[in-house]
């Protein structure tokens, strides 16, 4: 009896110890798994300049319309806004539009939980190649597309004489973009019959950060790629609202968040 119950009380401390090292192995990947994941809680306004960015990056931190001028440096606040059940810590980031400065955004995708693309409405038919090039960058990014990130298209300054609306927005970008495709594409197997890189002797690095937007042998949709993407119309003094004409994209960033 003696020898018996030594036995047990030693097949009892063995499973406390197994136990005890199971919970610690756990432990210790959970909080390598909540280091390892960054946290989720950025917005990334991007856009053309003159497109509203810094207005709406402004408002979203003082909640009043303000004087904002062309910014050669990227904006940031940490607000916390209200969702239906919780209190979220946004953080915004503004990304300068000067062509030289607007693909840093490449550098904030993993903390990114969404990306609003600010349009000028008011003038995309005489700017619709750099605004084009511009959400086109953004869409065909690599790391967009594979951290599938929300995007809302802001059709902005609705409250000026000649504005396009949402749909005419959409379908001009639309065109723009698969034309962007076709000569991108083009270019891109250019590039690889002058370096060889069908014989694996050219350099791989040409096309490393983008993805082909949509299906080959096919018009270019928003609805055919990978990441959500929603439009909606804004303005300053749009339908006299009271989130300063900014309402739909107020709405958009509380739904990420639900």
């Amino acid at each position: 009896m003696f020898v018996s119950g030594n036995l047990m009380s030693y097949a009892a401390l063995l499973y406390l110890a197994f136990g005890i090292v199971a919970a610690v192995v756990l432990k210790y990947f959970v909080l390598s798994e909540t280091i390892r994941k960054p946290k989720k809680n950025t917005i990334l306004i991007l856009g053309t300049t003159k497109s509203g960015k810094t207005t709406l990056w402004a408002y979203f931190r003082y909640h009043r319309l303000i004087p904002t001028q062309t910014s050669m440096e990227k904006n940031e606040v940490e607000k916390p806004i209200h969702c239906k059940e919780k209190s979220v810590v946004l953080h915004l980031m503004d990304i300068p539009g000067h062509p030289k400065l607007r693909n840093e955004f490449h550098d904030y995708t993993p903390i990114t939980k969404g990306i609003i693309f600010m349009v000028n409405s008011s003038t995309l038919k005489s700017d619709i190649q750099e605004v084009g090039e511009n959400l086109y960058d953004v869409l065909a990014d690599k790391h967009v597309q594979k951290l599938e990130i929300p995007i809302l298209v802001a059709c902005h300054k609705q409250d000026l004489k000649g504005s396009l609306d949402r749909s005419d927005v959409e379908n001009i970008l639309a065109q723009e973009i698969d034309k962007l495709r076709s000569t991108r594409q083009s270019s891109l197997q250019k590039h690889d019959n002058d370096h060889g890189n069908n014989n694996g002797d050219g350099d791989d690095d040409a096309d490393e950060t983008t993805e082909f937007l949509g299906f080959e042998n096919k018009k270019f949709s928003f609805e055919d790629l990978v990441n959500h993407v929603t439009f909606v119309e804004s303005g300053t003094r749009y339908k006299n609202e009271d989130f300063g004409g900014f309402s739909d994209i107020n709405e958009w960033v509380v739904e990420l968040f639900d």
